[in-house]
């Protein structure tokens, strides 16, 4: 017996596979700057069916800049205790 046999599980199993490559641009996102994650998500899932807004978003998320550092951003000087 094959999955092809078993139309529920293969549906699924299609479905898992398509939705993990479709949100490729999100996740690539979730490991970089952390300003954009939502307005990148919102995008890819809008415009992430046809073939050129999907390579947009990833194109996207490949350009955004890599928050590994974690550097603290400059900001208002917080006053001493």
């Amino acid at each position: 017996m094959s999955i092809v046999d078993n139309p529920p599980v293969f549906i699924a199993l299609n479905a898992t596979l398509f939705a993990l490559v479709y949100f490729i641009p999100t996740f690539i996102a979730l490991t970089r700057a952390r300003g954009q994650r939502l307005r990148l998500f919102l995008v890819n899932l809008l415009t992430g069916w046809t073939i050129i807004g999907w390579m947009a978003v990833f194109i996207w998320s490949l350009a955004l800049p890599s928050d590994f550092s974690r550097t603290p951003r400059p900001g208002p000087a917080r006053p001493r205790e």
